[in-house]
């Protein structure tokens, strides 16, 4: 956190100080060093006090995915990033797995991959407090193999050493949009605009992603991002996950402000990522969130000393149900099909109906059945047969 400092000028105070490590770090280190009967004498001048973080071995691996766009536009080319990371201090290298929706092509990876079925597998390897970021960038095709207003799924999980303290963000899924026009100066949620209340939990997080781009004549040389949380959001949860430049971020209560000074943004380009910048993070709910509860977010983007660009205001709901169409056949879909030899989930994404379906592994013993979810998370970590009918 850098240096502080502490200003006294009655020497007969006294004072005890230590270093209270943030929850997300005490896995990884650890700080007993306390200083007591602590005063400051006239003129004693500056004294200096060190708090000595002793590292814990640990390796814990995150991966997250956000969108370089803020919606899909049938026919064309776009991109989302995943973002690996490690927290902790000895190296790891695994495998990485990500999972399209079935309506999608890849076009390209920018790291070497190999194909699958619903998506395409890569290895990593990262050393402490290392990240990575790969840029997938997909096709849509044009109307109507898609439809305006329909939700595309992503969906990717990275292999973790068994000494990961924290699996649940090992895999990460988002929702994307289909549009036919978008504001370039945005604000996304993964999940989408409705959440399933019996499927998230009290220790999950929404990721938030806000992109801006410079549409004008020249370089901007200062962005500011202003974002005051909705007081349904744990404020002191929230965490940076990924920016497109160096920035500085600031919280008091409420109000988050991402700094990018001299960021020297160029216009922007059409086709490309010139003139385009992002930040990412995550902020949990705070308990007691309940089906009905709308938590809605939106940003101000400042553009060196022009007005503020006011982004859309996401909402995000929780329900009950997901709300669905009629069923179809054509929209009953299975995905990642075939699951890794890691994958901790099998996703169905059904449509809700009124006729049941049941899921058989290989010796025809019902596993799970349902005939109202929508999406249905089966756990396969630990399945030992490998072969089911839907």
């Amino acid at each position: 956190c850098g240096p502080l400092l502490l200003y006294e000028d009655d020497p007969s105070n006294t004072y005890t100080i230590f270093y209270e490590l943030p929850s997300y770090l005490t896995s990884y280190y650890t700080s007993s060093q306390v200083y007591t009967n602590i005063n400051v004498p006239d003129g004693s001048g500056v004294t200096e006090l060190y708090f000595p973080l002793i590292p814990v071995p640990t390796q814990q691996v995150g991966v997250y995915l956000f969108p370089v766009v803020g919606a899909v536009v049938p026919g064309t080319d776009f991109q989302i990033m995943i973002h690996v990371a490690l927290n902790g201090n000895l190296p790891f290298s695994g495998m990485l797995e990500f999972a399209c929706d079935p309506a999608l092509t890849i076009v390209s990876v920018n790291a070497p991959y190999t194909a699958t079925p619903t998506g395409f597998i890569l290895d990593y390897s990262l050393q402490p407090e290392q990240g990575q970021i790969y840029t997938v960038t997909l096709h849509a095709p044009a109307l109507p193999a898609i439809t305006l207003g329909q939700m595309l799924h992503f969906n990717v999980e990275a292999e973790a050493p068994a000494s990961d303290d924290y699996p649940d963000n090992n895999s990460n899924e988002m929702s994307h949009i289909v549009q036919g026009s978008y504001d370039p100066n945005d604000k996304t949620e993964n999940h989408g605009p409705q959440i399933r209340h019996a499927d998230f939990g009290t220790d999950e997080y929404l990721n938030y992603t806000i992109r801006f781009e410079n549409t004008g004549n020249g370089n901007a040389i200062n962005v500011r991002i202003e974002d005051i949380l909705n007081d349904q959001l744990d404020a002191t949860t929230l965490r940076t996950i990924a920016a497109s430049h160096d920035y500085i971020m600031e919280r008091t209560a409420e109000t988050v402000v991402w700094r990018f000074n001299n960021i020297q943004l160029p216009p922007s380009v059409e086709n490309s990522n010139i003139g385009h910048g992002y930040v990412h993070f995550e902020v949990k709910p705070k308990p007691g969130f309940a089906i009905g509860d709308i938590i809605p977010n939106n940003a101000s983007i400042y553009f060196d000393t022009n007005p503020a660009i006011i982004t859309n205001t996401f909402e995000t709901e929780f329900v009950a149900e997901l709300s669905v169409a009629d069923f179809t056949t054509d929209l009953l879909r299975i995905f990642p099909n075939p699951a890794s030899a890691f994958s901790k989930y099998l996703v169905y994404n059904d449509v809700k109906n009124e006729k049941p379906w049941y899921f058989f592994d290989v010796a025809e013993f019902t596993t799970y059945n349902n005939s109202k979810e929508q999406i249905i998370v089966v756990n396969m970590k630990d399945k030992k047969v490998k072969e089911y009918t839907l």
